[in-house]
């Protein structure tokens, strides 16, 4: 997968595209009408879920989007819900949703969404902030992971 696969677009242009990054071929990019390009990291996405200022209302939207995805899911299948039917939301849920996607692709993972998942519910759920956890997982055993994912599941609902 050399040239960007498209995801989704939208009326005003912008592109939602899987296109090769650093470690994968699963790197989620916005492409502007403009001719910007950017791809969302983890604490992009925590800081913008957290100014729309219902995190309870986010996390759940996220568990919705969560609990729609395997290793087999593609982005078609998902239904993108949102709080308040914005597109600005649209395009974060659904990059967010390529994202989860994305880590369920990778090879050779055993944890696949749950990463993302744990750093939205730390920062969401338990006020973390954005940036330690988007890093949390980083450099833990994967059963550590596993755990908090579990730990996080059961005080805030399944995903």
């Amino acid at each position: 997968m050399n040239a960007p696969r498209r995801i989704r677009q939208w009326h005003d242009g912008t592109r939602l595209v899987y296109e090769a990054g650093q470690f994968d071929k699963w790197r989620v990019t916005f492409y502007y009408a403009d001719g910007r390009r950017t791809s969302p990291t983890d604490v992009d996405f925590f800081r913008y879920f957290l100014s729309l200022q219902d995190n309870k209302a986010v996390w759940q939207v996220i568990r919705e989007i969560g609990n729609q995805i395997d290793r087999t899911t593609e982005f078609g299948d998902v239904e993108i819900h949102t709080l308040r039917g914005t597109e600005e939301e649209e395009k974060w849920f659904s990059a967010y949703a390529a994202a989860l996607i994305s880590e369920e692709r990778k090879a050779k993972t055993r944890l696949g969404k749950k990463i993302k998942l744990v750093g939205a519910c730390q920062a969401l759920c338990e006020n973390m902030d954005v940036q330690e956890a988007a890093n949390w997982s980083k450099g833990r055993e994967w059963r550590q992971v596993d755990q908090e994912y579990q730990r996080c599941m059961r005080l805030y609902g399944e995903a």
